[in-house]
C-alpha cells in the first residue's frame, strides 16, 4: 500500500487546515464529533481557576484531525493526548 504524503488531499490535517480545504463540510463533521463526545458524557466541564496544580497536570488535550477519504467522504478523528 503506498504511503500518503502530507500534501495529499487524503492525508490527515489539523482542524484549521481541514476547514480551509473542505469548508462547511469540515465544520459539519466537527460538530458531529463534538456532539457525539457531549452525548456520551465523555468530559465534565471544569473551571480552571478552581483546579489544583495536580489536577491541571493530569488534564488531557483533545486532538482532532480531518481527512478526505478516496470515495470523497470527509472524516474526522479525535483522540486525547497529554
Amino acid at each position: 500500500m503506498p504511503q500518503i504524503g502530507r500534501k495529499s488531499k487524503h492525508a490527515y490535517v489539523s482542524v484549521r487546515e481541514g476547514i480551509k480545504r473542505y469548508g462547511d463540510k469540515a465544520i459539519q463533521v466537527l460538530i458531529v464529533e463534538l456532539l457525539q463526545i457531549d452525548d456520551k458524557g465523555t468530559f465534565n466541564p471544569q473551571i480552571v481557576a478552581l483546579l489544583t496544580t495536580q489536577q491541571k497536570q493530569r488534564e488531557l488535550n483533545l486532538l482532532t484531525v480531518i481527512k478526505q477519504k478516496r470515495c470523497g467522504k470527509i472524516k474526522r478523528k479525535g483522540c486525547c493526548q497529554r
